[in-house]
């Protein structure tokens, strides 16, 4: 990827330099060229160099997606849950506004997360029939029931229990208690519905900035 980032490089300033030098010395020594051929050279330098900006930034921003995709597999548990909480607090936000249903592709660049464990969590939320999905390009999220009738325990429950077990390890009565803890979340926070978050959301939006916690506090 640098090595593509250098090629653009060294293309932007071999078309500055034809612009500003080599475009000067077309022709032989003392031949006067035409005005308009020199004006349209220079339009094709600049339009030439421009194009080749817009590349290295689309390079640029690719290089930065391959780099946060990378950690995708590598992301911890409390990460996914995370995402998923926040994936249908916007979902129910959105729905709960009559604003366009929730796409992969537009959160993953605003919030910086890799859209392939974005679109993971969003299948395993699917899956657990938290969320319905609109055929369309790109494909677009709905809750799949009303926002009062998702719990906050349900999402967090369907994020855990998504995918298979490779063995009975789970059903081993000696630990049954011990891993039935393990599972278990904050009362308050996991009877509160999909309505109660996305209400909290929606005022921490609208509080003043003075009034938001600090980020360095």
């Amino acid at each position: 990827m640098r090595t593509n980032l250098k090629r653009f490089a060294d293309a932007v300033r071999r078309a500055q330099r034809f612009a500003m030098h080599d475009i000067w010395q077309i022709g032989t020594p003392g031949e006067e060229l035409p005005r308009g051929f020199i004006i349209k050279q220079i339009r094709v330098a600049i339009l030439l160099g421009s194009k080749l900006l817009d590349g290295m930034h689309m390079v640029r921003a690719a290089s930065l997606t391959f780099a946060l995709e990378r950690f995708a597999d590598e992301a911890s548990y409390a990460y996914r849950e995370a995402v998923g909480l926040r994936a249908m607090v916007e979902t129910g936000s959105r729905f709960s506004e009559g604003r366009p249903g929730f796409t992969a592709e537009v959160a993953s660049a605003e919030w910086n997360v890799p859209l392939r464990l974005l679109n993971d969590v969003l299948d395993a939320l699917a899956r657990g029939g938290l969320l319905a999905v609109r055929l369309a390009e790109p494909p677009e999220y709905q809750p799949a029931r009303p926002l009062d009738k998702i719990a906050a325990g349900d999402i967090v429950h369907v994020l855990r229990q998504d995918g298979t077990d490779p063995s009975r390890f789970l059903s081993d009565g000696r630990f049954r208690k011990l891993f039935d803890e393990l599972g278990r979340t904050d009362r308050a926070f996991a009877g509160a519905t999909l309505a109660d978050l996305v209400e909290g959301y929606v005022q921490s939006l609208s509080a003043p900035a003075a009034s938001r916690p600090s980020v360095n506090a």
